[in-house]
């Protein structure tokens, strides 16, 4: 189980121009933050905390000192005239802060026509826990395009972009942008899900996704409580950040499924998910299962993902090549533990 997810491809794009430092006569404090007689980079680190760019927040107490033209905001005017005017020792290092701007387009992956107000959001990559999305968002047009500003920041900074619809499963980007610049990102292609049918306790159920190749069956007992499942297939394969490990032997391609919807992550029976045998592979071929933290893009082996729970079975969390009833073949895995963040 991998997530539908892209390591992008970039193309600079110089989109803002460079402030030139205006005239502007210091004080023998302006700029000189700790108040020692010089400019140097502890001044600089006090310049950075004082940074409100064109937001038009308040500036903070203490900080007026760098604010050299005196308009109520500390930005990149304020900027230029600070390096220009460095005297201590060491030097500035060359940098920027302003925002970013990202550029891409969004479309509807079974029909590839545009899609039209999907939300596009962002945080800082990485983040240990599900962090919540930054200020501002951005929506797609008709025409599927969307420019997203991200907050101002220092220098170049990464960011997670996640690109999302109601009713389809998400994109997520890994974009590292520079202060002031434009980023391109690959196209997002939104796959819709599958409706998503309640599944009990008390009840369990057996889903699949809207072809009725993938099976997820949840036996009675299973959840935490009662959840909104559904199970969907993401037909474009997509890189993730670093290449998941070669599945079985002759490097065969994974499936990426989306389980979403369970409330609880941890099951208190196993649950198992089958795919087809698309691959032809002998009855007893295993075959390695994994997941994607949607937060760093990183795949890890479903074994290893939350230790497991004691499963006596040493092939439990790795998929094995089983018959059906039918006649047919399936890849099946066990597993104890879905994954509010992962796919």
């Amino acid at each position: 189980m991998t997530a539908r997810s892209v390591f992008p491809w970039r193309v600079f794009l110089f989109c803002v121009a460079v402030v030139a430092a205006p005239n502007v006569a210091l004080s023998a404090s302006r700029g000189d933050g700790d108040g020692d007689g010089d400019i140097d980079l502890i001044d600089f680190a006090w310049f950075q905390h004082c940074f409100t760019g064109s937001t038009g927040q308040p500036i903070a107490p203490g900080c007026a000192v760098m604010d050299f033209n005196d308009d109520s905001r500390i930005d990149t005017v304020d900027l230029a005239v600070f390096v220009g005017a460095q005297s201590g020792p060491g030097v500035i290092p060359p940098t920027r802060i302003d925002n970013g701007l990202i550029i891409g387009r969004v479309f509807h992956a079974d029909t590839e026509l545009p899609l039209a107000d999907a939300t596009i959001t962002a945080v800082v990559y990485s983040a240990a826990a599900d962090p919540p999305d930054l200020p501002p968002l951005s929506i797609s047009s008709a025409t599927g395009d969307f420019q997203y500003q991200t907050i101002p920041f220092d220098g170049s900074m990464t960011f997670l972009l996640r690109i999302r619809k109601p009713g389809f499963a998400e994109n997520l980007r890994r974009v590292e942008v520079m202060a002031g610049r434009c980023w391109r990102v690959a196209d997002a292609y939104l796959t819709p899900i599958t409706p998503p049918v309640m599944v009990t306790v008390k009840d369990g159920g057996m889903l699949t996704d809207l072809s009725g190749d993938i099976e997820l069956e949840i036996p009675p007992g299973a959840l935490v409580q009662d959840s909104m499942v559904s199970v969907t297939q993401l037909p474009r394969e997509q890189s993730l950040r670093t290449e998941p490990p070669q599945l079985v032997a002759g490097g065969i391609a994974g499936r990426y499924i989306d389980l979403a919807g369970v409330s609880g992550d941890a099951t208190k029976i196993p649950a198992t998910l089958r795919v087809p045998n698309t691959y032809n592979l002998p009855v007893g071929t295993k075959v390695r299962f994994g997941k994607v933290n949607h937060n760093t893009l990183e795949w890890f082996d479903l074994r290893d993902a939350f230790g497991g729970t004691g499963q006596p079975d040493p092939n439990f969390g790795i998929g094995i090549v089983k018959s059906k009833g039918d006649g047919s073949t399936c890849i099946e895995v066990e597993f104890d533990h879905f994954c509010s963040v992962c796919t």
